[in-house]
């Protein structure tokens, strides 16, 4: 079910958009960028262009998929789907600025496979569709968030994602983290700043 096809257009999505504004918030904090579930790269294309528009050569933008979609089934999503190859992702984006990490968030997450021993975060995006792996990943970056940083997650709400609602909503430690108002986005898409 790998789709070679999927295109990146020149027009952002709106999560693209948002991603953008507010991770040009936290280019001081201390942190690199990563991003979970990129597909073929629709937001990691726009966010990289705000690391090289301010030249930030010291921050590595971490992609991480496993460039042959969906690892499981769940509700009604279904194994494969969201697929777009590794080939297609890097004609997608400036690689240049962006470090792909290719495989199964419960295999890529351990510590002898994350390129960067103890790596720390100004900006998060999880975009995982799937409630098992929005799981992990939140346990995992959560205490490697800066304070001051940023993450957000996109399918927040949607009818075809009800587990990622449920799992920001009960792991998000919202004693460390607020929620960012942005109003009706139509995006099903949520945010958080750690200030604590």
């Amino acid at each position: 079910m790998v789709n070679e096809g999927m295109e990146v257009t020149e027009e952002p999505p709106i999560r693209a958009i948002l991603c953008k504004k507010l991770l040009s918030t936290v280019l001081d904090v201390p942190g690199d960028v990563i991003e979970f579930g990129v597909s073929a790269g629709a937001t990691t294309k726009h966010l990289a262009q705000v690391l090289r528009l301010y030249d930030l050569k010291g921050k590595v933008y971490f992609a991480c998929d496993t460039f042959s979609g969906l690892p499981y089934s769940e509700g009604e999503l279904q194994q494969g789907e969201c697929a777009a190859t590794l080939v297609k992702f890097i004609a997608n984006v400036d690689n240049s600025w962006v470090l792909p990490v290719i495989g199964k968030i419960e295999d890529t997450l351990k510590p002898w496979k994350f390129p960067v021993q103890n790596p720390k975060f100004c900006f998060a995006f999880v975009d995982l569709d799937l409630e098992a792996s929005t799981r992990l990943a939140i346990h995992w970056v959560i205490p490697r968030m800066s304070l001051g940083s940023i993450i957000g997650f996109h399918d927040y709400g949607f009818e075809r994602t009800p587990g990622i609602k449920r799992a920001v909503d009960e792991l998000m430690p919202l004693r460390s983290f607020t929620k960012i108002k942005l109003g009706d986005t139509g995006d099903n898409i949520v945010f958080f700043r750690r200030t604590a």
